[in-house]
């Protein structure tokens, strides 16, 4: 709850600094938070358009450069992902769909790759 009313805050103070466009709802005095989307989903949704482009970072990264430690092919996932979106931004098909798409793209590496659990067999003979 304490989070909830921090992230509110941060959001309404941003929104007051950065002004609305004209003709917007919230200059004529409607309370458009709850409109759009619930609160409670705020918190979900902040986390995760932070988690999301992370694991695709890495997913990219390690695709990329299977060999290199985990952190820098991080790094090198942000890199290419950045190039990507500003690929995409300069050909002006920079769409929330197309972002979806890259998303679930740079993602299935990810899930491929991952390791599968091995039950331990023991070795030798088993004693009774």
């Amino acid at each position: 709850m304490v989070l909830e009313n921090l992230v509110l805050q941060a959001i309404e103070t941003v929104g007051f600094r950065l002004g609305c466009r004209v003709g917007c709802p919230c200059q004529a005095g409607v309370d458009v938070s709850s409109k759009r989307y619930p609160r409670k989903l705020w918190t979900a949704r902040i986390v995760l358009g932070g988690l999301i482009p992370l694991a695709v970072d890495y997913s990219i990264g390690k695709l990329c450069f299977r060999t290199l430690p985990d952190v820098i092919a991080l790094g090198l996932g942000a890199v290419i992902e950045s190039l990507i979106v500003f690929g995409l931004l300069a050909a002006g098909v920079a769409r929330p769909p197309v972002f979806l798409a890259l998303a679930v793209a740079g993602l299935l590496p990810l899930i491929s790759r991952r390791t599968r659990f091995r039950a331990p067999v023991p070795g030798g003979l088993l004693l009774c």
